[in-house]
């Protein structure tokens, strides 16, 4: 598969798992918080629910990064940050002895799965960044760090 197909499929499946991942959490909370392999009852279900919304949100984040990867690449990198900081926060927990191994296996499906081709995508964007041009200013502007320029 050509370096220019692969990168589009793999954020709509991004983009489909977030958003399906992100409703399940909102639409079933106690449920989805068993899942995770919490033992102890959910005590606050709007903020697990706001968890399921920032997911969702995330998932349409990769939807729209997903029809131009080398223009939007940074909603791809907050999202490998984002997956880079879950996956230590769940080791962080496991290693103290406050999440179960079970814990773990979930955080492979829904965080380090995505890190390596997410990065990928955003070493490649930033490598061949290219310019974008400015109609109303007349010159041509990078898609990001213009402000450096000036």
């Amino acid at each position: 598969m050509s370096s220019a197909r692969w990168k589009p499929r793999l954020l709509l499946a991004a983009a489909i798992h977030c958003g399906v991942w992100g409703l399940f959490i909102m639409g079933w909370p106690d449920l989805s918080f068993q899942v995770y392999g919490y033992t102890d009852g959910l005590t606050n279900t709007l903020v697990w629910q706001g968890c399921g919304f920032a997911i969702f949100m995330y998932g349409l984040s990769y939807a729209l990064a997903a029809t131009d990867p080398q223009r939007h690449y940074g909603l791809v990198l907050i999202g490998t940050i984002a997956k880079t900081c879950g996956t230590a926060g769940v080791l962080y927990g496991y290693l103290s002895g406050q999440l179960w191994l079970y814990s773990v296996a979930w955080v492979f499906m829904n965080d380090i799965l995505w890190i390596v081709p997410f990065a990928m995508i955003v070493k490649d964007a930033v490598r061949f960044e290219r310019p974008l041009q400015t109609e109303s200013a007349g010159y041509e502007s990078s898609v990001w760090f213009d402000w450096l320029r000036t």
